[in-house]
């Protein structure tokens, strides 16, 4: 019996009682992607687009080992503050934005007022220390705000556990990852 392609392996995954063991192994990565890794999971900010392998990794790796990242994407930022006092600066962060948008914006009112429906909805989620994807509307200078913001709203204990999961990468063991704690 042959073995089965990616393929065919990741249809049978759907079945019920069939998993996988996926190990990562840092070592047969280039040094540069490797690295790459290593500062975006020190940072808690995810860079590089939809099909950055690096991207991907330290995501995974973060959410693994429950670690405080930023991702961006096409549309904006998906963030997460356990802090309130970043709560609140992120609030005001994406006000400003906001208001920013419609003071330069003011001949699309329907588009506005359906994107102030969602803005307020993501805003609840920001206070009650839930997950939200931001959008941004007037400019990147508030992307990298809201990027910068997160990283100084980390805790010494999250900054301490990045950096042991960044360490792991520099060892010869593969890195168990387990397929069941993450969604794309």
């Amino acid at each position: 019996m042959m073995r089965p392609n990616l393929y065919q392996a990741s249809r049978m995954l759907t079945t019920v009682g069939v998993t996988a063991d996926i190990t990562f192994n840092p070592m047969q990565v280039t040094t540069r992607m490797r690295k790459s890794i290593q500062r975006q999971v020190e940072t808690g900010n995810i860079t590089g687009g939809w099909s950055s392998h690096a991207a991907r990794l330290a995501k995974v790796l973060c959410v693994q080992f429950k670690l405080p990242y930023v991702r961006g994407d096409y549309w904006g930022l998906h963030v997460q503050f356990t802090d309130e006092k970043a709560r609140a600066e992120a609030i005001a962060l994406i006000r400003a934005d906001w208001s920013a948008y419609i003071l330069s914006n003011t001949d699309h009112q329907m588009w506005i007022e359906r994107n102030k429906n969602t803005l307020n909805e993501h805003i609840k989620l920001i206070e009650g220390g839930h997950p939200s994807h931001i959008r941004f509307y007037s400019g990147k200078e508030y992307v990298q705000l809201m990027r910068d913001l997160c990283a100084r709203s980390r805790t010494p204990s999250d900054v301490f556990n990045a950096k042991q999961v960044s360490n792991m990468l520099n060892q010869d063991s593969p890195i168990r990852i387990n397929q069941h704690n993450w969604n794309d």
